[in-house]
């Protein structure tokens, strides 16, 4: 197994939350939900219900992130900056779930309603967004959906079946189009430059920060919203199931 997708190698705070993570990051990439959409073998029924449940997440994402614009202005232009820029990445999926959305016939304005996963985990990051704790603590909680995504889409389309997504050339790239599965948009879109630039700025945040916190406080915030991330896998309609 590489590390490609995960924070650079080093003592990074960002770096050891990661590897304090890692059984429930190798429980996400192991995940038959994820390994079915790696070869495209995922229902249509299960995507759908992703869709659905991750449009309600990205939403109270985005949310999470407008509320904790004044903790940064009140730090630094530079952490208010990288904070909209976040957001606005957050914005950027939630078109591309406009996208699928039309794609898969899921009618986003009769969406499912939050199943458990999605409202416990909504819960527990705008719980953090509106209340007293420093910066550094909610994007320490906000870190692992954004880079796990990165690190999911590195490890998928480093397998032989999707091993034409990242080739040396977007030429190459769209000569291999007629090899794509159902599901090679979305490996596309977590290895792309353009959202590999968010965990990183974010990481950029906690590693600047973060290190006058405490680490156990921050550690355990880290790993519980990578439990909510490997949960969340198994809670849509259709969905593969880890083995019991």
């Amino acid at each position: 197994m590489t590390d490609a997708g995960a924070p650079p190698a080093g003592d990074s705070l960002s770096r050891r939350l990661w590897e304090a993570a890692l059984p429930e990051v190798y429980t996400s990439l192991h995940h038959p939900f994820v390994r079915a959409l790696g070869d495209g073998t995922l229902s249509k029924k299960a995507f759908q219900s992703y869709v659905s449940q991750d449009s309600h997440f990205l939403t109270a994402f985005a949310k999470a992130y407008a509320t904790v614009l004044p903790k940064a202005a009140a730090i630094s232009k530079e952490a208010h900056r990288a904070i909209q820029a976040l957001l606005e990445g957050v914005h950027e999926e939630l078109s591309l779930h406009v996208f699928y959305a039309e794609e898969w016939g899921v009618d986003l304005d009769q969406l499912q309603q939050p199943n458990v996963i999605t409202s416990a985990y909504t819960r527990f990051l705008l719980r953090l967004a509106e209340g007293p704790q420093s910066l550094v603590h909610v994007l320490v909680a906000m870190a692992p959906c954004t880079r796990l995504y990165a690190y999911l889409g590195a490890q998928l389309a480093r397998t032989p079946c999707n091993s034409h997504i990242c080739g040396a050339s977007s030429a190459a790239r769209r000569r291999s189009s007629a090899r794509d599965h159902p599901y090679s948009h979305w490996i596309r879109t977590y290895t792309s430059p353009t959202y590999i630039k968010l965990p990183v700025s974010k990481e950029h945040i906690i590693d600047t920060l973060g290190p006058a916190e405490n680490y156990e406080s921050l550690r355990a915030l880290y790993c519980t919203a990578m439990r909510f991330e490997a949960a969340f896998f198994s809670e849509h309609d259709d969905a593969p199931q880890l083995p019991r």
